[in-house]
């Protein structure tokens, strides 16, 4: 039997309340889920049979206990979360109506200063999977330089307030071994306007890079082939959160398993579909051995 790969995930997690609107200012109905770039990824890898880790800071009230309770339920390692009562764990209110309304308290969810690296030598995961560290870019150089040290491969879905830090930013990426940025991100890093422009440049830097491009899909490269990707399926949108991380960690699932570039992103394109046409960032996260269909992607040799 293989052995099982090991994934730390690193970021946000916090609770989410959908209020569902029923058109007359009335809320019909009331769902409470998990929510946050760390959480959200360590659920797509635990259910993709990944020995999982979360890394994260939460306060001592309710909302962290939800989050707790769902590792829990999801056999994910909670060693590393530190808690504190400084501040409260995040909490977004999202009012499922016409205009989508959502209102954020960001608590002690992004504060990641609270983290020991040293933990990473404790859990000695095979990837570490970072999402947005919400411009904690020196907790983001520890991090990477202890990963480095320890020989843990790393992913990193930095996110937006992370790249407003570009500068800082850049000199990491080096050390990273899949960078996944959208389109905007991208401009902030480098040069270029089209996809195909700024792909270029990124390949110069890490060993395998990602752009999204909303409904216009993705195009990745690992330096030997070229991956163009269209939006696995047209559905409609419920809800956008966690789209971005269930694409990231989707990826990964199967990268780290040796699936090809094309498979790789297959996958992480469906798994993103998937969770956009539930509510929640989690509900849809497609199950172990799913039956992907056809989608619009090709793959050229480089």
């Amino acid at each position: 039997m293989a052995n099982v790969v090991k994934v730390t995930t690193v970021g946000s997690a916090l609770q989410s309340v959908y209020l569902l609107d029923d058109g007359d200012s009335n809320i019909s109905a009331v769902n409470y889920s998990v929510d946050g770039g760390g959480a959200n990824a360590a659920v797509t890898l635990a259910r993709q049979g990944f020995d999982t880790s979360f890394m994260g800071v939460l306060g001592n009230d309710l909302a962290a206990q939800a989050v707790i309770d769902l590792f829990d339920t999801e056999g994910i390692d909670i060693s590393s979360v530190k808690q504190t009562n400084r501040l409260g764990t995040g909490y977004k209110v999202l009012i499922a109506n016409v205009d989508y309304t959502k209102y954020v308290y960001s608590g002690i969810s992004t504060d990641f200063r609270l983290l020991d690296v040293d933990d990473l030598a404790r859990l000695q995961p095979d990837w570490i999977y970072m999402a947005d560290l919400s411009q904690s870019v020196d907790k983001l150089r520890q991090i990477v330089d202890m990963c480095v040290k320890l020989k843990i491969k790393i992913m990193l879905n930095p996110g937006k307030s992370t790249i407003s830090m570009a500068a800082k930013i850049k000199p990491l990426l080096e050390d990273v071994d899949v960078l996944l940025v959208d389109k905007t991100e991208a401009r902030a890093l480098f040069s270029g306007s089209s996809l195909e422009e700024l792909i270029h440049h990124a390949a110069s830097l890490v060993k395998v890079a990602i752009i999204t491009d909303a409904v216009n899909g993705s195009i990745a490269t690992d330096g030997k082939t070229l991956v163009r990707a269209g939006i696995y399926e047209d559905v409609p949108i419920v809800d956008r959160s966690g789209a971005g991380d269930s694409f990231g960690a989707g990826f990964l699932s199967q990268w780290a398993k040796g699936k090809s570039l094309k498979d790789s992103i297959w996958f992480a394109s469906a798994n993103a579909t998937a969770v956009v046409s539930s509510l929640g960032s989690q509900q849809g996260i497609l199950p172990p051995k799913s039956q992907l269909h056809h989608m619009p992607i090709d793959e050229v040799a480089l």
